[in-house]
């Protein structure tokens, strides 16, 4: 189940490389996984697009959205 998981994040991010959400899902993946660097990196990753899609973006709420679940996720990973 988690390497059908893992397959469809990682199909998700080569198709759309630039959707922060597909960052921010697998961000969660390796959490879970105790993957803390890959998540971390996944989670930069995800605040960094989202930050970047805001700026342009007429519904500005769902990309701060992904800025706070990736910031919330981040502090929880420095703090283990």
């Amino acid at each position: 189940m988690d390497e059908q998981r893992l397959y469809a994040l990682d199909l998700a991010i080569q198709r759309h490389p630039e959707a922060p959400v597909n960052y921010l899902l697998r961000g969660e993946f390796w959490m879970e996984a105790g993957k803390t660097d890959l998540a971390e990196q996944d989670l930069m990753t995800a605040r960094a697009l989202a930050l970047e899609a805001l700026e342009d973006a007429d519904w500005g709420y769902i990309y701060q959205s992904y800025i706070d679940r990736a910031e919330t996720l981040l502090q929880r990973l420095n703090k283990t």
